[in-house]
């Protein structure tokens, strides 16, 4: 279909994202999460128009979310707001309301197997 993906590397407190052709140029990382492997001679790869899919332990209606507690993606996007934000999540995991924090980054659309929040 002629797109690029990209996975992110966590280095230190930063999230750099990275091309990658498949699943074989990923091992485990961080916290044992999927990561690119070779990244020493590559540049991250970073456009503007990019569609971020973020991760989350549970989301409410309003598009906010909780993460899993290391704040790389509220920074990483923070420093690139124009990029379209997508959670995906089950229906479980989206609930009315959670805590939001001023620094918390939300998903511009959550899709669950029943619903799209906008």
């Amino acid at each position: 279909m002629g797109k690029t993906a990209a996975a992110p590397k966590v280095c230190g407190q930063r999230m750099d994202f990275y091309k990658i052709r498949s699943f074989d140029e990923v091992s485990p990382g961080f916290r044992g999460i999927p990561e690119p492997t070779a990244t020493d001679d590559k540049s991250p790869f970073c456009p503007e128009n990019a569609l971020v899919i973020m991760p989350g332990a549970v989301f409410d209606r309003q598009r906010h979310r909780i993460g899993y507690g290391g704040g790389y993606y509220d920074r990483f996007l923070s420093e690139h707001p124009d990029m379209t934000k997508l959670a995906a999540a089950f229906d479980f995991q989206v609930l009315d309301q959670i805590p939001v924090h001023e620094y918390d980054i939300s998903a511009d659309l959550i899709v669950t197997e029943r619903q799209i929040y906008r």
